[in-house]
């Protein structure tokens, strides 16, 4: 009984851990697409909207952590992937993370878009779509895990994941090439800074998606 219900608190727990990913993820283009078109007020408000949904994500993190650290044996599926699911929430967390560090250096240095803002508000709906993707499939694989069930992850969710990373790299190129176009300046590399930092929540949900795959793989 114990174990069931401690596979029933993993199973809960990575739910709401996923949900909070979606809802930060989400708040990306939102922001984006505000910052571009001037509105501060919007902008600052999905911007906190996200990091308060990063903050609830760390503390799932957490519970997670502390709840496979202490498993027991008798949970035979979650116990022997384990560790493996333990880097694969982390890595999930780290988008969550990348995405609060991305609207934070927006804020803080505050650049002119006029020209890359297009690119970058299409980068991050490709990244949140991606994020949510990948959520789905974690939920599903250690919610069916918890359950004693076998679970599976599709190829092709992998392969998409990977495919929209290549595309926002696209997006990052025409970006800084649209920052640059006057030549080198201040506000120039402040965009690309901003950039750059966008494009590192594609990065991270393709780095949760190769963990997914190789916890995948070991799964009988």
């Amino acid at each position: 009984m114990e174990a069931d219900q401690a596979a029933s608190r993993i199973g809960t727990t990575t739910a709401d851990f996923c949900a909070g990913v979606r809802d930060c993820t989400a708040h990306l283009p939102v922001a984006l697409a505000a910052y571009r078109d001037g509105d501060s007020e919007a902008f600052h408000d999905s911007a906190a909207e996200a990091a308060a949904a990063e903050s609830a994500c760390d503390d799932y993190a957490r519970d997670l952590r502390t709840a496979l650290a202490t498993l027991d044996p008798d949970l035979t599926g979650v116990y022997l992937r384990a560790r493996d699911l333990l880097d694969l929430l982390s890595r999930l967390d780290d988008v969550a993370n990348a995405v609060e560090d991305a609207l934070a250096a927006l804020a803080s240095m505050a650049p002119d878009l006029d020209a890359s803002g297009d690119a970058l508000v299409d980068l991050g709906t490709l990244a949140a779509r991606a994020s949510e993707r990948l959520c789905d499939a974690v939920e599903e694989y250690v919610v069916a895990l918890c359950a004693d069930e076998s679970p599976t992850i599709e190829r092709e969710t992998i392969d998409a994941i990977r495919d929209v990373e290549h595309r926002c790299d696209e997006l990052k190129q025409d970006a800084l090439a649209a920052a640059f176009a006057p030549g080198l300046s201040v506000n120039g590399l402040a965009v690309r800074e901003v950039t750059l930092a966008l494009d590192g929540v594609a990065n991270t949900v393709e780095d949760a998606a190769d963990q997914l795959a190789v916890v995948a793989s070991a799964t009988p």
